[in-house]
């Protein structure tokens, strides 16, 4: 049998049809034979009964002369479309599905139009009734689409994306609640909460204009929060600001997902690992963020690596962060907040406190978790949680693994490479994704696609083109992917503009991508590396310092006998380095991992006669070495092959 030839109908917007590519036969496009085309095209098996059809379309002519006008148009599209393309029986009228395309069955995009947009069959009413249909159905298809692919950006951060398929939405649906959360929701993560309280408010004037009824409580309550500032935990700290989440795409939506999946199954645990300066504080709070901006309490505790040896130290911190405001304290048993009042004061004021008996502690914290999640969702977030004392830890994994369906996310950044990692800590690892529901996420070092995103969003005085490329590439190799560092590296530049032609003319000619070639440090970098580099040890910043005189690569036998330290203490110190993301091993050879940190080392921790003896110094060691292992290879007996 021959196959007709191919069939395009586009039904979104002003409907046109193609036949083999091309145009067809203007009676093809008839109102009464187009809407016979579209609704065979659209029927259960591309067929519909005779009767159906003539009710549907002739309904003002008697029975004879509405079969004559059906089998005219049956004649008619055949002659339009291929004789092949309409199957007919006596009883039934049917279309070809071979090579047949229907825009709305692939995907409905109504941003392309209505369903059979500005076309209509006057004279048949029950195919009126169906086409109002179907164009109500196929734009709440594409709303949901739309909705459901931005819910989707705003997982991986791309808020631009998921403001812009809520708009899209809003388009065909103004009245949409759900579109319009979503867009506040995007402007609130972005940062503009005037933005997403402006959304709010012309929402409001639409649907009180036009449908003279107020925004639902849940709207309400959203702009409430936005409003009174608990979507978010506080702005980084620092001179440098938050910068946009970008990269890990998929650690993010990993991330989020525990944070937007059903509250009602019982508790989660997100961990977030990573080295300093790889963004585990920034992922910690947008967690909490979004957790508070879709209704949730949350309670932020940041330790110091003091808090470790004192008891209950992160409970104290978490009920000051948060914990000890929310609304559902005040339902939990006296007896449970007397007991903590011991060992959080800011509760002593309140309540009388009750002395606690062995376990007394962590039974009075999960009737307090219990209390405030079952007044609105809890989230406690710990960041550093490496520093925290293991009373509270153990306090943390009772209400993980025994609060049975509470609404409780609890969210912790560690500092990948601990090697001490508190047993509780190390108990709760093992708990996640077994017996407790959560993950575990860890932030790798941006990429180079990554850092283009940086530097299109933070450097617009750069051109595009070639000059861009070059900026990429000298922040990636400078920050080593950290991101604190190419973020504080792109604000200085942003700041410095005479910096600017040093950053874009490398390398230069005969210097390799590879060499060192560190570029003049903008004082804001400088700023941020001091501080980092003045909380190391004494021993660790002169290990540090040796690294920043002696290259890319580092000798640790050179480095051994310019620092005059014992061997444990250069091990130590490198470990450090390496965890805290100034130097990596690459499975041969320590590198340092951020070249401009050697520049600013040698600039603000060592005069430049240091620097120049302990350069020369370096470089002996590394001669010695060298002629060390030369004259062990020349007396090691060589092998004679016969």
């Amino acid at each position: 049998m021959t196959l007709p030839p191919a069939l395009r109908i586009h039904c979104l917007g002003p409907p046109t049809v193609l036949v083999g590519g091309g145009s067809p036969p203007p009676d093809v496009l008839w109102r009464k034979h187009l809407g016979l085309l579209v609704y065979l095209a659209l029927s259960p098996g591309h067929t519909r009964s005779r009767d159906h059809l003539l009710g549907l379309l002739w309904p003002e002519k008697d029975q004879q002369r509405a079969r004559h006008s059906l089998n005219e148009a049956v004649r008619r599209l055949r002659l339009g479309l291929g004789p092949e393309r309409i199957l007919t029986t006596s009883d039934t009228v049917a279309l070809h599905p071979a090579d047949l395309l229907v825009d709305v069955v692939e995907e409905a995009d109504v941003s392309l139009g209505l369903f059979l947009e500005g076309f209509s069959v006057p004279d048949a009413p029950e195919f009126e009734h169906w086409l109002e249909g179907e164009r109500t159905r196929h734009s709440s298809r594409a709303i949901e689409r739309w909705l459901a692919s931005g819910e989707e950006a705003l997982r991986r951060s791309d808020l631009t994306v998921a403001d812009d398929h809520a708009l899209r939405a809003l388009g065909a649906e103004p009245g949409s609640e759900r579109a319009t959360r979503l867009r506040m929701r995007a402007r609130a993560l972005a940062g503009d909460a005037a933005g997403a309280l402006r959304i709010y408010q012309e929402f409001t004037g639409w649907i009180e204009g036009e449908l003279g009824e107020g925004p639902s409580a849940e709207l309400s309550a959203l702009a409430d929060r936005i409003r009174a500032g608990r979507g978010g935990l506080g702005a980084t700290a620092g001179p440098v600001s938050d910068p946009p989440l970008v990269g890990r795409a998929r650690a993010h939506m990993a991330a989020f997902r525990e944070v937007t999946d059903d509250r009602t199954t019982g508790p989660r645990v997100l961990v977030v690992a990573g080295l300093v300066g790889s963004g585990k504080s920034r992922l910690v709070r947008e967690c909490a963020t979004r957790w508070a901006l879709d209704g949730g309490v949350c309670a932020l505790a940041r330790p110091l690596e003091t808090d470790r040896a004192g008891p209950w130290r992160v409970l104290h911190l978490l009920l000051r962060g948060g914990l000890g405001a929310a609304p559902g304290l005040r339902a939990a048993p006296p007896r449970a907040l007397g007991i903590l009042a011991t060992v959080a004061p800011l509760l002593a004021d309140h309540v009388p406190g009750v002395i606690p008996a062995e376990g007394d502690v962590a039974a009075a914290f999960a009737d307090i978790v219990r209390a405030v999640a079952e007044e609105q969702p809890l989230c406690l977030a710990i960041d550093d949680v490496h520093w925290a004392d293991d009373a509270s830890l153990g306090a943390l994994l009772g209400a993980a693994t025994g609060l049975m369906h509470v609404p409780l996310l609890l969210v912790a950044s560690e500092l990948e490479g601990v090697p001490d990692l508190p047993p509780t800590l190390r108990q709760l690892h093992a708990e996640v994704g077994r017996h407790v529901p959560g993950t575990t996420v860890t932030l790798d070092p941006l990429d180079p696609d990554d850092i283009a995103t940086l530097v299109d969003d933070l450097a617009p005085w750069c051109d595009p083109g070639e000059s861009r490329d070059r900026l990429v590439r000298r922040v990636a190799y400078e920050s080593g992917g950290n991101p604190l560092f190419a973020v504080t590296l792109l604000h200085g530049l942003a700041e410095v503009a005479a910096l600017r032609d040093d950053a874009l003319h490398w390398p230069p000619r005969s210097v390799t991508l590879e060499a060192p070639f560190p570029m003049e440090v903008p004082n804001l970098v400088r700023s941020v590396m001091v501080a980092r580099i003045g909380q190391l040890d004494a021993d660790v910043r002169r290990v540090l310092e040796v690294a920043a005189v002696g290259g890319a690569e580092l000798d640790e036998a050179a480095i051994r006998t310019v620092a005059d330290l014992e061997e444990e203490a250069i091990e130590r110190a490198l470990v450090e380095l390496e965890r805290q993301g100034f130097i990596q091993f690459d499975g041969e050879r320590y590198r340092v991992r951020i070249p401009f940190l050697a520049q600013v080392v040698r600039t603000t921790f060592l005069t430049p006669s240091q620097a120049h003896r302990m350069r020369a110094r370096y470089d002996a060691a590394r001669r010695t070495d060298a002629q060390t292992h030369r004259r062990l290879d020349a007396q090691t007996p060589r092998r004679l092959d016969a």
